[in-house]
C-alpha cells in the first residue's frame, strides 16, 4: 500500500508539473490535461528517438561521476586572448563526491541480503538507504538510453552524491573537522583556478591549455 501511494504521489507530482507548464503557455490545468500530457510525452518520446547517438561533446553515464567528459558551449577569440565557457565542474568537488558515492554503493552490496531478511538491527541507515536510492534512481535509467547524452544529466545524482560526502565525512570521526576544511580549501582554489572557464574570462593560450589535466576534457 506504501508503495502504491508513492507511486501515485509521483505520477500526481508528474502531471501537476504540465499542468504548470499548459497554463503558462496557453494561459489556461485545459480540461483535456491527460490527454494533452500523454501526447506530449509521445512527442517527447518520439523526439528522443530520432536524436543522433553521437555528439562531439556527448558522454556516457559511467563517465560523470568522475567528470570525464566536458560540454564546449561558447567561444570567442581576440588574439591573444580567448575567452571560453565549458560545463566544467570543479574538479574537487566532482572527484570527491564520486569516490564518496562509489564507497557507499561498494560497501553497501554486502548488505543486501541482510536487507532482504529484514534482519535486525538493520545493516544500513536509513539516511543511506535514501542516498543511496536516490542516486540511482537517475543513474540507472541512462544506463537504456540509446541517444546522446551530457554531463548536465548528472546534475541530480550530483547533488546526492555531495549529500554522501557529507555522510563520510560525518563518520569520519575525529578526522572530519581537518578533513572537511581540507576539502573547503582545495575546492575554494580550484574554483578560482577554473573559474574563466565558467565565466569566459580572458585566458591566454598557455594558460588555457595547462586547466585541462584530463586530455578528455578538451
Amino acid at each position: 500500500g506504501r508503495i502504491a501511494a508513492v507511486l501515485a504521489a509521483t505520477a500526481l507530482l508528474y502531471v501537476a508539473f504540465f499542468a504548470v507548464h499548459f497554463a503558462l503557455v496557453e494561459g489556461r490545468v485545459p480540461p483535456d490535461l491527460l490527454d494533452r500530457t500523454l501526447a506530449l510525452n509521445a512527442q517527447m518520446w518520439a523526439s528522443t528517438k530520432g536524436t543522433t547517438p553521437q555528439h562531439a561533446y556527448g558522454s556516457k553515464w559511467y563517465d560523470w561521476p568522475f567528470m570525464m567528459r566536458t560540454v564546449d558551449f561558447w567561444a570567442r577569440y581576440q588574439d591573444p586572448l580567448m575567452f571560453r565557457i565549458y560545463l566544467l565542474g570543479n574538479p574537487v568537488v566532482w572527484w570527491a563526491t564520486g569516490y564518496a558515492m562509489l564507497y557507499l554503493l561498494v560497501n553497501f552490496l554486502p548488505k543486501l541480503p541482510a536487507l532482504v531478511a529484514r534482519e535486525r538491527p538493520a545493516p544500513a541507515a536509513p539516511v543511506e538507504l535514501l542516498l543511496i536510492g536516490a542516486y540511482l534512481m537517475n543513474m540507472l535509467p541512462f544506463t537504456q538510453i540509446r541517444r546522446v547524452t551530457f554531463l548536465y544529466h548528472y546534475l541530480p545524482s550530483l547533488g546526492f552524491a555531495l549529500l554522501a560526502l557529507g555522510l563520510l565525512l560525518d563518520r569520519s570521526g575525529r578526522h572530519a573537522r581537518w578533513l572537511g576544511w581540507t576539502l573547503l580549501a582545495l575546492a575554494a582554489a580550484a574554483f578560482v583556478y577554473w573559474a574563466p572557464l565558467s565565466y569566459g574570462l580572458p585566458l591566454t593560450r598557455e594558460q588555457f591549455d595547462a586547466r585541462f589535466w584530463v586530455p578528455t576534457w578538451k
